[in-house]
């Protein structure tokens, strides 16, 4: 009688996406108290422990047909009722049937920091302000299974062999060589031509206040040996990337290429949280902008 669930529901949506929503979904859940239970192909981010926030075990379908249920839907728009929920209301209040189906495709958790029903018990939390929430109950959240490591160290172990005989050792912290994880869209052509122009001409190094050497190719400012990891699934960006930073160093790729991205495809999605491990384990980033993608791995 006193139990309440929440599930997150895994939409349609990149990994960085349902990612950065599945936090912010988990944060609610921990304002409310409660369970937190998982519906989708999501768990091979998660930590084989959590085995238990499988909404679809028989358990929790047996209780979902006997209970109350609401559904909470949130879309990045202010004039939406949950929107203005979560800025200002009570959601146990507003939602109190025992279950609570919460779906999203963005990183809602800020929002609950203007909520003054929560507001000084997430200061208590995160006296940093929302944008330090995200780290914390990531890093509870996501421990990616033993595929995504399999593939991860794979990768990292079979580029490094061949790097050695010159010298380099990239995605090692005793490497002379700065590894460069770049994380670029199929719908941004305008960095692809960036980074041929960077291959071509050069690359001015600018700081405030002192003009740029009118060549200069060491691109982004980084000096001595390089080596680019790029995080993409489509051979058409793999191709023009791969031309335009082969002038500069190595470069690698993980995973086969796709025409085109399936979102609910589980082998793309462990290609997908693969390539975010890597990210990670480079020494720069360089992403698209507004990418959760690419901020997820920084």
């Amino acid at each position: 009688q006193t139990m309440r669930w929440l599930v997150w529901d895994w939409r349609r949506g990149g990994a960085g996406n349902q990612l950065r929503s599945l936090v912010s979904a988990f944060l609610v859940a921990l304002l409310t108290q409660r369970m937190l239970l998982l519906r989708g192909d999501i768990r091979p981010a998660l930590c084989p422990a959590v085995e238990m926030w499988n909404a679809g075990l028989p358990l929790w379908k047996e209780l979902q047909q006997k209970l109350p249920r609401a559904e909470l839907d949130i879309y990045l728009s202010l004039r939406d009722e949950p929107i203005a929920t979560l800025c200002c209301g009570d959601l146990n209040s507003r939602y109190p049937q025992p279950w609570v189906f919460l779906s999203s495709t963005f990183f809602f958790a800020p929002l609950l920091f203007r909520n003054p029903i929560y507001v000084s018990r997430l200061a208590e939390w995160f006296p940093e302000g929302p944008q330090s929430s995200f780290g914390p109950l990531f890093r509870f959240l996501v421990r990616p299974r033993r595929q995504v490591s399999v593939l991860a160290w794979a990768h990292r172990n079979l580029w490094g062999h061949s790097q050695r005989a010159s010298g380099q050792a990239p995605f090692t912290s005793a490497s002379r060589t700065v590894q460069v994880g770049v994380q670029i869209r199929q719908t941004e052509p305008g960095l692809v031509k960036a980074l041929t122009h960077y291959a071509t001409a050069g690359a001015p190094r600018c700081e405030p206040g002192i003009p740029p050497p009118a060549r200069d190719h060491s691109p982004w400012g980084l000096t001595g040996n390089r080596s680019y990891f790029v995080a993409t699934m489509y051979p058409d960006v793999r191709s023009r990337v791969g031309l335009a930073l082969r002038r500069f160093g190595p470069v690698q790729f993980q995973g086969k290429p796709v025409v085109k991205q399936k979102f609910f495809s589980t082998q793309h999605y462990l290609q997908a949280l693969t390539d975010l491990v890597l990210l990670s384990w480079c020494d720069v980033l360089l992403i698209s902008p507004h990418s959760s993608f690419g901020d997820v791995a920084h």
